[in-house]
């Protein structure tokens, strides 16, 4: 079972193309609704979230597909389903007693000079934004449905601290190569260095499910089963991590 974990301004509606090839293909899909706009929902209540939307469902072995801020639930989501598997999305990853906020601070840059450089306001409030940091490699009816459905975020988890240790999920790790938010050599590094393993590249931007839902509901049929037990990781991208921002598409 596939069970597809959106990011922060986004919704469930976000993985409607990716969930419905990969039904098409004959797995379960599962895309519950987080509560990343609520600023009192903190990292346990999303997972609680989470938990309750797969009531009746099998979850003895569930792969997560964990886009952008929702990788800062994989500790969480360990502890609750410790034979799970993980795919990661344009991932946040969280590090061992820190917050993400904390990561900013102590990490090499995360997020695209652009991006940072943009400031206020959030692209939730400001079309142009949303547009060229997130729907850029889409066409306009596209973009235009999925930023009218942007939710404000308020980035509670963000400053969540994650535990000491949790167990180990075996792990692949997405990378939209075209990313304009969090930048992808970030990606490759943080993809090798907190989870040992090589990034495979995705030739898209941050929304992928939006933008690329074949190509990517093509890519995660792939990975997930070379998560199981006894078979051997991921490949490596044949690419490689850039050695440069993206060109803009």
């Amino acid at each position: 079972m596939f069970v597809l974990l959106h990011g922060s301004l986004l919704g469930p509606w976000s993985w409607d193309g990716v969930a419905r090839d990969l039904r098409d293909r004959g797995h379960e899909v599962v895309a519950p609704a987080l509560p990343f706009a609520d600023a009192r929902a903190h990292t346990a209540d999303h997972v609680d979230a989470i938990a309750a939307q797969l009531a009746g469902h099998d979850t003895t072995a569930p792969t997560f597909v964990a886009h952008s801020f929702a990788g800062l639930l994989t500790p969480g989501l360990a502890e609750r389903f410790p034979q799970a598997t993980m795919i990661h999305l344009a991932g946040l990853l969280p590090i061992p007693g820190r917050s993400f906020v904390d990561q900013l601070e102590d990490e090499p840059p995360i997020h695209q000079p652009d991006w940072i450089a943009w400031g206020a306001p959030p692209p939730w409030a400001d079309a142009a934004r949303a547009r060229h940091f997130l729907f850029h490699d889409t066409d306009e009816a596209t973009a235009t449905r999925a930023i009218d459905r942007l939710v404000a975020d308020t980035a509670t988890v963000a400053v969540d601290r994650a535990p000491a240790s949790w167990p180990a999920l075996r792990s692949a790790y997405v990378c939209p190569i075209h990313d304009r938010t969090i930048d992808p050599r970030w990606m490759h590094r943080a993809a090798r260095e907190h989870l040992g393993v090589a990034a495979v590249d995705l030739d898209a931007g941050h929304c992928p499910q939006i933008t690329a839902p074949q190509a990517l509901a093509r890519l995660i049929a792939e990975l997930a089963p070379s998560l199981r037990p006894g078979t051997p990781p991921p490949a490596p991208s044949a690419a490689g991590p850039p050695a440069a921002p993206a060109a803009p598409r």
